[in-house]
């Protein structure tokens, strides 16, 4: 608009000079052109100065448009977050009842197996208890039918036979007594190795759940940068882990405890650091897990020592 402007007086300006030439004596007429020329320029001027009022109108307008939007976009990301960080929290909370609920019904069908193979098992003896009386008595009365005929026939020959076939019919009977009492230790034995199984699978899942527990409660500490409680989460997991005798959990969690203890012996870290609990805690899970990781636990306790070196360790 200003180069339209220039432009304009430049050509004015030029038409003025011309007619000056032109006509050296005609003075009021070049007086009035050049009247007319300013009056122009007024005109033109006010009509850039309605045009930028116009401009700085349109542009304060977009400005506001543009505030409210982004206003809007923050209050919807907001929101967003908010509703996301209830359904996490409430997704975590039916997870927990839920492991805990399959616990709870997997121990309640074990010791109903359990119940149900001891019932079996007594109801098993009981039979077996009965058919040895039933056959130490049927052998009895055998026997005492046999020596009362004999006895009857030749009582001679009964009194030289009788020891003899005590002796035999004791045989027979403890015979048949040693058979039943090696089938019931059988079946005995047999029961106790399912439940010892069942007992061995049933602890090695409470473990994997509770590890899996707790592993949910040090990801959230270690998102929200509490490190103490963080290395007091991961020292229980390697805790569970040796329980269960996994190597591979165990080098895992060593190795989670050597970035945590770094992080914390760094000269920029102005967090907490764990007490003297913890460190002893520390110390005795370290111990256990000294067999099969010997240099990682060596440089966990050297860090550890520097932890108990810095203030507000006791």
């Amino acid at each position: 608009m200003r180069t339209i402007l220039c432009a304009i007086t430049i050509i004015v300006m030029f038409t003025l000079s011309v007619h000056a030439f032109a006509a050296p004596d005609n003075t009021q007429l070049l007086q009035q052109n050049l009247a007319t020329a300013q009056e122009e320029v007024k005109q033109l001027k006010a009509q850039q100065k309605v045009i930028q009022s116009y401009q700085d109108n349109f542009l304060s307008t977009v400005y506001w448009s543009l505030g409210t939007v982004s206003t809007i976009v923050l209050i919807l990301i907001g929101f967003s977050w908010f509703a996301n960080l209830r359904n996490y929290e409430r997704d975590k909370n039916a997870l927990r009842e839920e492991l805990k609920n399959v616990t709870d019904n997997e121990l309640a069908k074990l010791n109903l197996r359990l119940q149900g193979h001891v019932n079996d098992t007594n109801c098993m003896f009981q039979d077996n208890v009965q058919k040895l009386e039933q056959l130490v008595e049927k052998h009895f009365l055998d026997s005492n039918n046999m020596i009362q005929k004999a006895i009857i026939e030749n009582k001679a020959l009964i009194e030289s036979r009788f020891s003899a076939m005590y002796e035999k019919i004791k045989k027979e009977i403890m015979l048949d007594v040693k058979k039943n009492l090696e089938l019931i230790s059988d079946t005995i034995k047999i029961n106790e190795e399912k439940f010892n199984r069942y007992k061995n699978e049933l602890r090695f899942d409470i473990y994997g759940i509770e590890y899996n527990l707790t592993e949910i409660k040090y990801n959230e500490w270690m998102r929200a940068k509490v490190y103490p409680n963080a290395l007091r989460y991961i020292n229980k997991m390697l805790d569970i882990a040796l329980n269960k005798e996994q190597n591979f959990f165990v080098s895992r969690c060593l190795d989670n405890i050597q970035s945590l203890l770094y992080i914390m012996l760094k000269d920029d870290y102005k967090g907490t650091i764990p007490d003297g609990e913890l460190i002893r805690e520390m110390n005795v899970s370290l111990d256990r897990a000294k067999v099969n990781n010997a240099l990682l636990v060596e440089s966990i306790k050297s860090q550890l020592s520097e932890i108990r070196s810095k203030p507000g360790v006791t």
